[in-house]
Parts: structure tokens; C-alpha cells; sequence
């Protein structure tokens, strides 16, 4: 069974606000605003509450061939 998330994308950089999973999440209290750095990093809703992964969670993600 595959996760749904969202990847972050050079468009989203600099936003405060996402539009992801049906509606309109602040990224406050997630990762404030979109930097070019996080291009490429997934976004999951669990349990109601948006995570993003880290540089580290990326890097291996990518490592072990889940682009």
C-alpha cells in the first residue's frame, strides 16, 4: 500500500499556505514557508496533522531508489 503525500515544488517556494489533500493547510507551525532548499521533500497528512520530511529522510529515500 503506497502513502499518499505531496512533493513540494520550485513553484511552492516562498509560500506560507499549501493547497494539498483537498484543502488549504497553513505550513505555520510545519515548516513556516516553502525554501528552495525543501524542492523535492514529501508532504503527509497523518492523522489529520501535515509532516514534511527531512534532509535526512530525503536523502534516503532517494538512496534507496523511492523517487
Amino acid at each position: 500500500m503506497t502513502e499518499a503525500f505531496y512533493e513540494l515544488q520550485p513553484t511552492d517556494v516562498g509560500r506560507y499556505r499549501l493547497w494539498c489533500f483537498g484543502q488549504m493547510w497553513s505550513l505555520a507551525n510545519v515548516i513556516g514557508r516553502v525554501l528552495p532548499l525543501d524542492v523535492g521533500k514529501r508532504v503527509y497528512c497523518r492523522n489529520g496533522v501535515l509532516q514534511v520530511e527531512n534532509e535526512e529522510q530525503r536523502r534516503f529515500r532517494i538512496k534507496r531508489g523511492r523517487r
